[in-house]
């Protein structure tokens, strides 16, 4: 079924509630969250797109690769950081490379702080993380891929 629906026209911004539906239903291969130390939302928006260009560069055909995400205010300051979700071609990426372009978008965690997350997306916990992904309390989403 998802290889299916996948190739389903892109939806447009008007379609939130079937976007959403969509993430949530999605197999998705890594999640994680980036909290860079002080961003806007046009900042974060430009941070995933560089993100989703240099993930691209990996792929040996076209659309192996989808990128979801989500920007939300810190709850501590009027900064942004941004959830998301990634998609690619069985064996296409490690967790190694995500974390390479990671570090070119975002400063490095610290003891304090920790400013990059990223797991394989783990089938166990089902929708969780594609929900909490996709929350409602969000100030932008973007389907990239």
């Amino acid at each position: 079924m998802d290889e299916l629906f996948r190739k389903r026209r892109r939806l447009s911004a008007k379609e939130f509630e079937k976007t959403i539906k969509w993430v949530r239903n999605h197999h998705w291969n890594f999640i994680g969250n980036i909290v860079p130390v002080s961003s806007n939302i046009e900042d974060i928006k430009n941070k995933m797109r560089f993100l989703f260009d240099d993930l691209k560069s990996l792929q040996m055909e076209k659309n192996q690769i989808i990128l979801f995400y989500t920007i939300e205010m810190n709850p501590n300051h009027n900064c942004y950081h941004a959830h998301f979700l990634i998609d690619c071609a069985k064996d296409m990426l490690v967790l190694g490379d995500i974390e390479d372009k990671l570090a070119i978008i975002c400063e490095p965690n610290t003891k304090n702080e920790s400013r990059i997350h990223l797991e394989e997306y783990d089938l166990k916990f089902g929708k969780d993380g594609a929900i909490y992904s996709s929350k409602e309390e969000r100030y932008f989403y973007e389907i990239l891929g």
